[in-house]
């Protein structure tokens, strides 16, 4: 007789979905079949490893990052007061808009890491005015001594050189925001970060500092002023 199985459902993102039917089709098996087959060996390297994130950090950064897969700062103390934890989003940026972002920072005596942490954070609660990241797209920073129109924020490549990691660290809520708004469009967390991210640096340019950007908020650009 046969070993008995238990049944065990699990959710997936619709694009892990996918890439598993693909290989399911390709090795002419079915998906439960693949999906056993994946979970066993997983085990059995997880007992080696000892630990999820022991089993995680041996996968190369390549993998990571096109899984959009998070990573988990441990907290940290400071003061006697516990640091909330950080959740990392894996990104690509093209090498000007590091520059700029680079030069930025340096401008308002942050790391990097830090600016674009604020950047992506304040865009968050941008995008959830929006509500989409199309209606984002579509909407800008009014200042009050400025006659000039909202910025139009694009994602096409600029100068269409080859694109350059980032894991800046985001807080819980604005992880899990971004995650859900990437599955509601079908899109990667890595894209929605990203346009995000840009979008906010093109609101920066017009704001001028980081301090007078973050006393505004966006404003929907009607159909008459495109």
């Amino acid at each position: 007789m046969g070993e008995w199985k238990a049944q065990v459902s699990v959710r997936i993102r619709q694009a892990l979905r996918i890439e598993i039917e693909e290989f399911a089709a390709k090795e002419r098996r079915t998906m439960s079949n693949v999906s056993e087959v994946l979970l066993e060996w997983s085990v059995a390297h997880l007992k080696t490893a000892g630990t999820i994130n022991q089993l995680v950090s041996t996968l190369p950064r390549s993998e990571q990052s096109q899984d959009d897969r998070k990573i988990l700062q441990p907290p940290k103390e400071k003061g006697g007061v516990m640091v909330p934890e950080r959740f990392q989003i894996s990104l690509r940026i093209e090498q000007a808009l590091r520059n700029e972002l680079e030069e930025l920072a340096k401008r308002e005596n942050l790391t990097l890491g830090n600016f674009a942490t604020l950047l992506l954070e304040w865009g968050y609660k941008q995008l959830k005015m929006a509500g989409t990241t199309e209606r984002l797209r579509q909407c800008g920073i009014p200042f009050a001594d400025k006659e000039t129109q909202p910025i139009w924020a694009t994602a096409k490549s600029r100068t269409g050189e080859p694109k350059r990691p980032m894991t800046p660290g985001v807080r819980e809520d604005v992880w899990k925001g971004m995650k859900e708004m990437a599955l509601g469009e079908d899109k990667r967390l890595s894209q929605v970060a990203e346009l995000v991210l840009e979008w906010s640096v093109l609101q920066l340019r017009a704001a001028g500092s980081t301090y007078r950007l973050l006393k505004y908020q966006i404003r929907p650009v009607s159909r008459q002023t495109r």
